[in-house]
């Protein structure tokens, strides 16, 4: 069964990201060795890949269904720090930027994944 990060992967589309107007950068999304995900934010547009890109900010998550969380916009990036799930090397400032912008209004949340097949 494929994973909501495979299925957003799969895509290959910059999402629209109203919540994340006026920023800029890449933020990567770490669970261990093998899954590293970009970010890639471009004043209110999305793009998300795989791979071990450059990127200003990375969030260290303590697993996959974590990085999912805060993509969907369903995890606060400030209580899961305080937890002990999420961790942010590099510009941290843009990384809860990212992260409280997703938590605003997710591209990749159900609610948003909905209404972009709706509009297609």
């Amino acid at each position: 069964m494929e994973t909501h990060l495979e299925q957003w992967l799969d895509s290959k589309q910059k999402l629209p990201a109203p919540s994340l107007a006026g920023l800029s950068g890449t933020v990567a999304f770490q669970a261990g060795a093998d899954a590293r995900y970009l970010l890639t934010v471009n004043n209110g547009e999305v793009e998300l890949t795989a791979g071990s890109g450059k990127a200003e900010a990375v969030v260290i998550c303590d697993s996959k269904a974590e990085i999912e969380r805060l993509l969907r916009g369903e995890a606060n990036p400030v209580v899961a720090t305080l937890q002990g799930h999420i961790s942010a090397e590099g510009d941290r400032a843009l990384a809860l930027k990212v992260s409280l912008g997703l938590l605003a209004g997710s591209p990749f949340s159900e609610r948003g994944t909905a209404s972009q097949e709706a509009a297609v």
